[in-house]
């Protein structure tokens, strides 16, 4: 349980920060991006995917709805392995990167939760 709590919570935050980049220090760039793979307007996407992450992290981090959040965010993470695979310059990070993380949320979809908050108060 240990394991797997602490795995949840390190993928959701990073996921969180992985949107809040987005909206801070990368927004430039990942309105290039969305422009480059046709997603127009591109700050609607940038804003949309930014806190679909956040959210999404928040709920995975915490175990909140977290099998909902990690099967959207195993879609996220799969829709940009075949960005990178489509355009390889379009995406910062290595296929590597983006396939590892697919794995940890779509592997944590199917064993069980771990501790969470809401397990603790109970």
């Amino acid at each position: 349980m240990l394991g797997v709590t602490i795995l949840r919570i390190t993928a959701g935050i990073l996921f969180v920060y992985f949107g809040w980049l987005k909206l801070t220090k990368d927004k430039e760039s990942k309105i290039t991006f969305f422009k480059t793979i046709g997603f127009k307007p591109a700050f609607f996407w940038l804003w949309f995917v930014a806190l679909t992450e956040i959210i999404t992290g928040i709920l995975i981090a915490v175990g909140f709805l977290a099998q909902t959040a990690l099967i959207i965010a195993s879609i996220i993470m799969f829709i940009s392995i075949v960005i990178k695979i489509m355009k390889p310059s379009a995406l910062p990070n290595t296929t590597d990167f983006y396939i590892l993380f697919f794995v940890v949320f779509f592997s944590l979809i199917f064993i069980e939760e771990g501790w969470s908050i809401f397990s603790l108060l109970s």
